[in-house]
């Protein structure tokens, strides 16, 4: 019989084990949201072992986002969801494309679709988690950039003001580096109103800051969703009350042993 015990991450990547209720069974999840239930046997040479109606299946570490040690908490707040990871799917797919050099019609409607994945995550997301001002931040980011090539492609100057006003290029540098360099001064802003200058220096040579800004934020969340903690191997966990799974020697450099919780927290 497992004994319950708070959660321990087991540090194999950013592969966690979480110790959870007794006399229930484990469950295997992966990066793409699966579940797969029944007894865990072990996790070691890149491999991921559980036994599923008798039989044993194997899964390459790789592919797998947690352990649960008994059946996983209802809103897990320490990995990647389901939510979460279909919104850093959708963003690293934006950013695959505008890498790609795709043409504005394609751009433009994967920029649709992954909005509705990234919606989705914001709608449950805490609001004060750092994952979703940064899941956030790029999608706008993207969002905008979409807007000042529409306005490039129909050559609709009504597109441009909006795109210069927006506040979200105050937190692009290497938007502002395109400003400076194309936009001296703002004459036509009197004519076309204001931010028309902005936008336009955006439209025509901006785009790939602006994709650059959303790609570090992108990259702020996947490091905002990741487990800070790591602890032992998973050999230590096994015929080992909770007290003993994790010890100040089993922590890496850098790490340090929280005993109320028994993991190893970043320093």
């Amino acid at each position: 019989m497992k004994a319950t015990s708070p959660l321990v991450w087991i540090g194999l990547g950013f592969l966690g084990i979480l110790v959870a209720s007794a006399a229930s069974a484990d469950v295997i999840q992966l990066q793409n949201g699966d579940q797969i239930t029944g007894t865990f046997k072990e996790a070691a040479a890149g491999i991921v072992s559980i036994e599923v109606d008798g039989q044993v299946k194997t899964i390459p570490q790789d592919k797998v986002r947690a352990i649960y040690l008994g059946s996983p908490p209802a809103r897990p707040t320490d990995v990647r969801n389901g939510a979460l990871g279909e919104a850093l799917d959708a963003l690293q797919g934006l950013q695959a494309v505008a890498a790609a050099g795709v043409d504005y019609k394609e751009y433009a409607s994967r920029v649709v679709d992954a909005k509705v994945k990234v919606d989705r995550f914001l709608a449950s997301a805490p609001s004060d988690s750092t994952a979703r001002g940064a899941v956030a931040r790029s999608m706008r980011f993207y969002d905008l950039a979409s807007m000042a090539w529409s306005g490039r492609v129909s050559g609709s100057l009504d597109q441009f003001p909006g795109v210069g006003r927006d506040p979200l290029l105050q937190q692009c540098d290497e938007a502002q580096d395109v400003l400076r360099k194309y936009v001296p001064h703002r004459g036509s802003d009197q004519i076309f109103g204001e931010g028309y200058s902005d936008g336009l220096a955006i439209a025509l040579s901006g785009l790939p800051a602006l994709w650059s800004c959303a790609s570090r934020e992108t990259a702020a969340a996947v490091h905002a969703a990741a487990p800070s903690s790591v602890a032992v191997p998973a050999s230590s966990i096994a015929s080992q009350e909770p007290s003993a799974r994790v010890r100040s020697a089993d922590c890496p450099a850098g790490f340090a042993l929280n005993d109320t919780k028994k993991m190893c927290v970043r320093q």
